[in-house]
């Protein structure tokens, strides 16, 4: 394994971020490993030697046996970004966490792509996953994007470093949002034909990975200001980002 340099300067802060993801499956319902959650209560510095463990093979790692059947290159294997992944499970489901590193170019880039697409959809394992989440440092490029956006099977969400540096939904100026249920969301829809709209690429619909056509409840609490009501309450439908064109205000 490659054992240069943890937790590289120019980093946003990895710590952070594998943070927000882990309390990102645990919101999203999935089972997340005790190591793991130990990783919720490290300083910066215990979760540096962590990483640095996992990486010199000082520690078992669960998601290595999964990251060995994705065939990406050597240099973008065992680095303390992609040993950061893991699969989780919840019920029959199972969704796959890649943190990409990208420190050989669009190259690599792409041959990841091309590596996660065959993975996904269980071509040569025939295990699929219901859900893939892809953490990366820098955008990726159009022929990347396009690779991965071809999954047919697979529900998936690209996530950048400085989406995850905090957890949106603790933010204190983010209103409350709930996802109403089926039932309640086509009772909505019937009496609204004309309801405000919420992009799927919202920070909080994608972080709890709400699927477009769901209703989102937001309720602000307004009690300090001059209005008649303690809480404003809107509800919106969730669409595709190209169609939102009415995304009025939270």
């Amino acid at each position: 394994m490659d054992q240069s340099s943890f937790i590289r300067p120019g980093n946003f802060d990895l710590h952070n971020v594998k943070i927000t993801q882990i309390q990102m499956m645990i919101d999203r319902g999935y089972d997340v490993p005790e190591s793991e959650k130990a990783m919720l209560d490290m300083s910066k510095d215990q979760f540096t030697s962590y990483v640095e463990k996992l990486v010199t093979g000082e520690l078992d790692n669960e998601w290595v046996p999964y990251l060995e059947t994705i065939n990406l290159p050597e240099n973008a294997k065992y680095t303390e970004r992609t040993l950061l992944g893991n699969v989780y499970f919840k019920d029959d489901k199972r969704c796959m966490v890649i943190f990409v590193d990208q420190d050989g170019g669009q190259q690599v880039i792409k041959v990841i792509a091309d590596a996660i697409v065959v993975i996904a959809e269980g071509i040569e394992t025939g295990i699929k996953y219901d859900e893939l989440i892809l953490i990366s440092k820098i955008p990726f490029s159009t022929v990347s994007k396009k690779c991965i956006s071809d999954l047919r099977y697979t529900n998936h969400w690209i996530f950048f470093d400085r989406e995850l540096i905090f957890n949106v939904t603790k933010h204190v100026y983010v209103p409350k949002h709930t996802l109403m249920g089926s039932e309640e969301s086509k009772a909505i829809k019937k009496v609204y034909k004309h309801m405000e709209q919420i992009s799927e690429d919202d920070p909080i619909v994608k972080y709890y990975g709400w699927k477009v056509g769901g209703v989102v409840l937001i309720e602000r609490d307004v009690s300090g200001l001059d209005m008649m009501i303690d809480t404003y309450i809107a509800k919106r439908v969730i669409v595709r980002t190209t169609a939102v064109v009415n995304k009025g205000k939270k």
